[in-house]
């Protein structure tokens, strides 16, 4: 058992009115008294522990004690789901006591669970708290009285930070306090004012508290904290005083250190400085007035890497100072560069929106001044903390039995990508400023482009004009749009045309998610290459298939059972594949490379080209026949290689599990790149393949693994069918049949060293019958056209969007998921 109380002095103990029952609720008027020890002590104990003795003669217990266990509303004051079990000593005399509700110190009223300022050295009530670190803090949750005066209260200690084992810690605030089960008695006159105190809880958004505040729990007997949420890339605590910035962003969607953005930046800006005229110290580096940044500053949720972060919202005083950046910039001689560029190069974070601090869609950039030591001069460009960066319109018909035609046509479909070349990234501002002045200007060229309205039509035909055209034109029968998802800014701006459009036309209105529309490109490539008739059912590829949707912002692998259907199988815990992808491309390319890549910041492409010139014919790929061959190291002609995501887990129980992960690859392959900033032209080479190999071959691990879980599961449902229908004579139950087909869109799936991969992947690992569907590669990447089709095939199952919807940051694929999946959201309307 134990039994410890607070160090501190003794206190008065008050007088009291005369005490009646607690229904009743009476309140305690308490006078001030000479200063005495509370008389009662609390004694932790383990239930069951204790047990009085009895003596032999009187039958009474030799030792005075009681036995309680707090109420469950109790344990939860402390932020811990167990109760705890204590004595108070002497135990007959705290029993003999009457409870109250309410009590009354000087006119102030006071009640149970009421948090309380408690005086260390004086017991005259304080008029004003001033300095409220001055007192102790407790809660009540009891309060006792025998006589006038005798008025005691049962607490719980909250405790400063500093008065810890382990101290304050760098994530606790000024204002902050820590809940304990620290219980002790106190005669009631050592009050000496209300403290106002909030719990605040930590969830998905950035808790934001005025005043004191409690956010952990301290257990008493362990001496153990209650842990926190950890933020930003740094996987650390936050300071609630600090600055929190949320990125909303589809791709990150973290909550963020301003620390550590602002770290990230000045270290980038730092590296980049040096690259330019490598050996100089910093006071012989000169910047250009208008020079930009050759890259973004990228950030990655799961604490190696960069996932490139845009739109921030929710911008509070909440952070923490103490983070970690995500790699350390080596300087000269090997040496931290951190401490070269502490006092020459500082940033601050700038919210470039001119609403409020907590529009939603506000941006936030950082501001790096170079302060050049030599000419006392002084630099300013802007490191963006960098994320859909296409515009694109397309005019899609869909043919019934007209002869030889293909099913649909495309009439019109063009994009234009926003120049983030300065960035070296997609730049939340550079994409909504293309959106916003190359949306107008493609519909009214994709206008032109509408069918004319034939000379024999009726009457009846709806028809629009368009400007610059001599002839009437069809009107469309509705307008499909990307709702999600993705950024709200950038979405909101089509999808706001879009309802537009179809209010001034008076059609229906379609918002589509665009990863479905991926998935469903193949059927758009089969529509627009085959004749009629054909029907829904007969487009190709049939349900079911699999999905293997690879982007810059996606890894998705689905098991899409029908339009609205698609289950998902894995999916990354951390970067997505295409953004791996591009990432090593600006680590492993030489700049003259990068360079000519020119406005286009994708640089997949660009990383392919170099690593295998010759296209396939470089490619010379002989796939892994087992699981523990595709895992396994491969040697390279230099001194370093790589492991298979995952593969490398404590008990190597990572390498079967059903997700992707590439942020591991993405640390390692910048760890080799940085240990040899002067790597030759063929080591480059030779990373770049096996930095393709690995994350490609991890992919198609999880196909083959999905696979067969597909087709045990098929033959176990086959047992069980056949079992029950010679039992009972009824005739075998329809099942969807296994998946024979694997579809794989989005940008990545234009990679040819990925097909061939998959081609021979698949067949040595004994799925030799399943056929690949790769979408052209203009199809591939976000376009219209696949948005227009996936409009095409709801509109014909019965489905419109209300004008009301709105964008969505978040829309997964899954009707098991958290929204439920393509249906799941809001907005739908059955035709």
């Amino acid at each position: 058992m134990v039994s410890q109380k607070r160090k501190r002095e003794s206190y008065a103990t008050p007088t009291s009115n005369e005490a009646d029952n607690q229904s009743e609720a009476p309140q305690l008027e308490l006078d001030s008294v000479p200063v005495t020890s509370s008389p009662f002590t609390i004694v932790y104990v383990k239930p069951g522990d204790v047990k009085p003795k009895k003596n032999r003669r009187t039958a009474k217990d030799k030792i005075d004690y009681n036995d309680h266990t707090p109420a469950k509303d109790e344990a939860g004051l402390t932020g811990s789901d167990s109760a705890i079990t204590y004595m108070v000593l002497p135990g007959s005399l705290w029993d003999s006591m009457k409870k109250y509700k309410n009590f009354i110190v000087s006119e102030k009223q006071f009640g149970v669970h009421d948090f309380i300022y408690v005086n260390n050295g004086s017991s005259v009530l304080v008029k004003e708290i001033e300095d409220e670190k001055q007192f102790w803090i407790a809660r009540v949750l009891e309060v006792r009285a025998s006589n006038p005066s005798a008025v005691y209260l049962r607490v719980y200690w909250m405790y400063w930070p500093v008065e810890l084992p382990a101290g304050q810690e760098y994530y606790h605030g000024k204002s902050e306090l820590v809940a304990s089960n620290h219980m002790e008695i106190i005669d009631a006159m050592t009050v000496s004012g209300m403290a106002e105190v909030t719990h605040l809880v930590e969830q998905d958004d950035a808790p934001t508290a005025t005043g004191l505040y409690w956010r952990q729990s301290f257990d008493f007997r362990t001496k153990k904290l209650s842990l926190l949420k950890r933020d930003c890339v740094c996987k650390q605590y936050h300071n609630p005083d600090k600055l929190l910035v949320h990125c909303v962003n589809d791709d990150c969607g973290k909550w963020m250190h301003g620390d550590c953005l602002l770290k990230d930046a000045t270290s980038r800006a730092w590296e980049r400085l040096n690259a330019k005229q490598p050996g100089p110290s910093i006071d012989t580096i000169e910047v250009n007035d208008n020079e930009q940044p050759d890259e973004t500053i990228e950030l990655d949720p799961k604490a190696s890497g960069t996932i490139a972060t845009t739109s921030f919202n929710s911008i509070r005083k909440s952070n923490f100072t103490r983070g970690k950046s995500r790699k350390r910039i080596k300087g000269k001689n090997g040496e931290s560069a951190e401490s070269e560029w502490m006092g020459q190069l500082e940033a601050r974070l700038e919210n470039t929106s001119a609403e409020a601090e907590n529009e939603d869609n506000s941006e936030i950039t950082g501001n790096v001044i170079f302060d050049d030591k030599r000419t006392k001069a002084e630099r300013t460009w802007t490191e963006p903390l960098a994320c859909l960066d296409d515009t694109s319109v397309a005019i899609l018909e869909k043919h019934d039995g007209i002869p030889d035609r293909p099913s649909a046509t495309l009439h019109f479909h063009e994009k234009v990508t926003a120049d983030n070349s300065q960035y070296g990234g997609i730049h939340p501002l550079a994409a909504l400023d293309s959106h916003q002045s190359s949306l107008g200007s493609l519909i009214a060229k994709g206008l032109l482009s509408l069918p004319d309205v034939p000379k024999d039509a009726p009457p009846s035909t709806p028809t629009i004009s368009v400007r610059s055209s001599h002839s009437q034109k069809r009107r469309p029968d509705f307008v499909s749009v990307s709702r999600g998802p993705g950024m709200r800014s950038s979405l909101s701006t089509g999808l706001d045309t879009a309802k537009g459009l179809a209010i001034a036309w008076q059609i229906p209105l379609l918002g589509i998610n665009h990863m479905q529309a991926h998935a469903l490109t193949p059927r758009l490539v089969s529509a627009l290459s085959r004749s009629p008739p054909i029907a829904r059912h007969t487009l190709s590829p049939t349900f079911p298939f699999l999905s293997l949707l690879l982007s810059g912002g996606h890894t998705l692998l689905l098991h899409s059972t029908s339009l609205t259907q698609h289950p998902l199988l894995a999916t990354t815990t951390d970067i997505a594949l295409g953004d791996f992808v591009d990432k090593t491309a600006r680590a492993i390319l030489p700049p003259t490379i990068l360079a000519a890549h020119g406005s286009n910041t994708a640089y997949g492409r660009a990383l392919e080209l170099f690593a295998f010139p010759n296209g396939d014919a470089d490619h010379a790929y002989h796939p892994p026949l087992t699981r523990g061959v595709s895992i396994a190291r491969s040697p390279t002609p230099y001194a370093w290689t790589l492991g298979s995501p995952l593969a490398e887990t404590r008990g190597g129980k990572g390498s079967s599990r059903m997700e992707y992960s590439f942020s591991g690859l993405d640390s390692a392959v910048r760890r080799i790149v940085g240990a040899n900033p002067d790597m030759g032209f063929e080591e480059r080479r030779c990373l770049a393949r096996e930095a393709m190999r690995v994350a490609f071959e991890h992919v198609a691990e999880r196909v083959v693994m999905a696979l067969q879980m597909l087709r045990t599961r098929e033959e176990e449902n086959r047992s069980t069918d056949e079992g029950e229908n010679r039992s009972s004579g009824e005739e075998p139950v329809e099942r969807p049949p296994h998946p024979n087909v694997l579809v794989v869109a989005g940008g990545v799936a234009a990679n040819g060293f990925l097909r061939t991969i998959l081609h021979t992947f698949l067949p040595a690992r004994g799925f030799p019958h399943v056929q690949l569907l790769f979408p052209p590669a203009a199809l591939c990447t976000d376009n219209a056209a696949m948005v227009a089709w996936a409009g095409v095939e709801m509109w014909e199952a019965g489905w419109s969007s209300a004008l009301g919807v709105r964008a969505l940051r978040k829309w997964g694929l899954d009707e098991g998921g958290a929204d439920g999946g393509v249906l799941g959201v809001g907005g739908w309307v059955r035709r």
